[in-house]
C-alpha cells in the first residue's frame, strides 16, 4: 500500500519538477528534466511492483522517499536564496506567470505541428486514377490535318455537300440494319 502511494506521489512529483523547470526558468537547472524523468521512472516501478514490496524492501522504499523529499526541499530553498530581490518580486506577479504559460503553450503547439508534419510523411499516398490515357484513333487525326488545309467558312457550306458526306456512309445510304451486317 505504501509503495503504491509513494509511486503515485513520485510520478506526480516528477511531472511537477518537469513543469516547474519549464515555467520557472529562474529556478531551473540544466539537469532538472533528467531528474524528473528518473523520479517518474521510480514512480512507475513502484506502482507496477507494489505487491512484491513487503517487509524490509518496503522500509527501504519508505526511507529512500523521505531522503529524496528532504533533498528536494533543500535544493529548492537553496535555489530560492540564490535569486535576487528583483527576480523574487517578478515571480510573485501575475504577468510573469501568464507570459511563461503562454510560452509553454506556444512551444507545445509548435511541437504538435512538427509531430503532425511527421505523421503526414507516413500517411499512405493516394492511388492513381483508374482512368488511364485515352486512345484516339489515328484516322480522325489525319482527317483533321487534311481538313485544316481546306478551311471553308460556314456560310459557304451548302446542303448538297452535307448530303454527299452522308451518301458516302454505306449504312446510311442502303438502310442496312445491324442484322444485315453479319
Amino acid at each position: 500500500m505504501f509503495a503504491l502511494v509513494i509511486g503515485y506521489l513520485a510520478i506526480f512529483l516528477g511531472c511537477l519538477i518537469l513543469l516547474g523547470s519549464l515555467l520557472l526558468t529562474e529556478l531551473s537547472r540544466p539537469r532538472d528534466a533528467l531528474w524528473s524523468a528518473i523520479m517518474m521512472l521510480l514512480g512507475l516501478v513502484l506502482v507496477n511492483s507494489y505487491e512484491s514490496l513487503n517487509g524490509t524492501p518496503m522500509l527501504a522504499v519508505l526511507f529512500s522517499s523521505l531522503i529524496i523529499s528532504r533533498l528536494l526541499v533543500e535544493i529548492s530553498q537553496y535555489r530560492w536564496q540564490q535569486l535576487g530581490e528583483e527576480e523574487k518580486a517578478s515571480l510573485k506577479t501575475f504577468n510573469r506567470w501568464k507570459d511563461s504559460i503562454k510560452q509553454v503553450f506556444l512551444a507545445s503547439t509548435k511541437l504538435g505541428s512538427i509531430f503532425l508534419e511527421v505523421f503526414k510523411l507516413f500517411k499512405p499516398k493516394s492511388k492513381p486514377s483508374k482512368i488511364g490515357k485515352k486512345w484516339v484513333r489515328p484516322e480522325i487525326d489525319d482527317e483533321k490535318k487534311s481538313s485544316e488545309g481546306d478551311i471553308i467558312p460556314s456560310d459557304e457550306v451548302s446542303i448538297e455537300e452535307n448530303t454527299l458526306v452522308s451518301d458516302q456512309i454505306p449504312s446510311l445510304k442502303s438502310g442496312n440494319k445491324s442484322s444485315d451486317i453479319s
